[in-house]
Formats: C-alpha cells, sequence, structure tokens
C-alpha cells in the first residue's frame, strides 16, 4: 500500500547524471575562464579558452538533460544552463583581457630586444608634423580593422546560427530555435568559434570524446561532431 500522501508530488526517480555533469562542466569552464583575468602571459589565454569549450560542452548537455524525457534533475539542468551562459560573458572578457596583456608583453619583449641587440640602429624620432600626419591614418586604420572584426562576427553568426538549430532538431525534433537561441546565445558561439581556431581540428575528438562519455547514448558522436565541426568551418571562413 503506497504511503505517498494524497496530493503530494511524485518524486523524480529518473537519473540525474547528466544534469549533474552539465553544472560540474558549467563550474570547471567559469573557473577556469576567470583564470584568464591572471596578469601571466599566455597562461590566461590557454585557460580562457579551455574553459569556453568547456562550458560549450556544458551548454550542451544542458539543454540535452531538460528536452531528453528519462533525465531527472530538472532543475540542476537549469542551473547549469545559467551558469554556463553567464559563464560565457564572462570568458569573451577574459579572452579579451588574455590576449591583450599577452600582446602587451610579447610587445615588450620585442621592443627590449631590439632596443638592446648588438647593432642596433637607433631611429630618428618623429617630427611633430609627420606624428600629425600619422595619426589619422592610424586610427582610420582601427576603425577599418574594428569593422572588419564586426562584419565577420555578424558572418560567423549567419552563417552557424541555422545550422546550429537544424543539428539541434536532429538530436531532439522538440527543440525549437529560441530553446537553442537561449542555450547557445551569440556570444557564447562566438567563444567557442574563437576557441576552436586557436584549438583547430585538434581540439574537436577530445571535445566530442568528453561529451560523448557524459552523454553515453543520449546523443551520438557524429552528431557532437557535427556541431562542433560546424562551428569550427564558420570561424575559420569568418572570424580573424
Amino acid at each position: 500500500m503506497s504511503t505517498t500522501p494524497i496530493g503530494s508530488p511524485v518524486p523524480d526517480t529518473r537519473p540525474k547524471g547528466v544534469a549533474w555533469t552539465a553544472l560540474i562542466l558549467a563550474v570547471v569552464g567559469i573557473v577556469l575562464s576567470l583564470v584568464g583575468f591572471v596578469p601571466i602571459a599566455w597562461v590566461g589565454v590557454i585557460s580562457a579558452v579551455v574553459g569556453g569549450v568547456v562550458l560549450f560542452a556544458a551548454l550542451i548537455v544542458a539543454i540535452v538533460g531538460l528536452v531528453a524525457k528519462r533525465n531527472g534533475g530538472t532543475a540542476i539542468s537549469i542551473t547549469a544552463l545559467v551558469l554556463s551562459v553567464l559563464g560565457g560573458l564572462v570568458g569573451s572578457v577574459a579572452i579579451v583581457v588574455a590576449l591583450v596583456f599577452t600582446g602587451l608583453y610579447v610587445q615588450a619583449g620585442a621592443g627590449s630586444g631590439s632596443s638592446t641587440g648588438a647593432g642596433a640602429t637607433p631611429q630618428a624620432s618623429a617630427s611633430p608634423s609627420d606624428e600629425a600626419t600619422e595619426t589619422p591614418s592610424a586610427a582610420a586604420s582601427e576603425a577599418a580593422t574594428d569593422a572588419e572584426i564586426a562584419a565577420g562576427q555578424a558572418a560567423f553568426l549567419a552563417e552557424v546560427r541555422p545550422q546550429v538549430n537544424d543539428l539541434m532538431r536532429e538530436i531532439d525534433p522538440s527543440i525549437t530555435p529560441d530553446v537553442v537561441s537561449s542555450a547557445f546565445p551569440d556570444e557564447a558561439l562566438l567563444t567557442m568559434g574563437q576557441a576552436l581556431l586557436v584549438t583547430g581540428e585538434a581540439g574537436i575528438d577530445p571535445l566530442v570524446s568528453q561529451a560523448q562519455a557524459s552523454l553515453g547514448d543520449t546523443v551520438t558522436a557524429d552528431q557532437l561532431r557535427s556541431i562542433f565541426e560546424t562551428v569550427y568551418q564558420a570561424a575559420k571562413a569568418n572570424l580573424k
């Protein structure tokens, strides 16, 4: 005879392994992304990039945990999804900060080597008239570069967004574009694309293996690889 009081909610006895995996990946990804703010050349860049890859995997695991009927832990999956999105925003800033610091470090090292090296030739200082002439040109060049980057990001999103929507619907036909958009915001896709540009194709298979081990039979390795390869190919074509 059942001892559950009438009107009480039925306990969710479905396995929660997928939900907990998504939450752990999200937390690890955020921690790795935060290391990107540490002012140590290259360490921050590598950590932020790896953190972005882990957060992207957390997004996939979390959305599968939400839409797959056999998985429990809905609240845990939602928490992981929110943390993954927030972590993607943090990771985007961390990558920029880490790249800026590393660039300054490399530039300072190059400047030091050129000024102290044997046979270095002193450079004549630019006259005020030269500086006045070069400043507008430098500003225009920087503006053009920013415009090219923005155009490349827009082209990347326009190419990759519908493809990711189609791939996610192949995994689960009930997934709508709105769900995919909330799970994979523009910032997360851009971060993933930039991360894969750094790791290259060599970073796809390890990521597929990690996600496949977490998801089991819920998603096939070919489906996961299609998502990562789609993002990587769009990034190569449009991002710098």
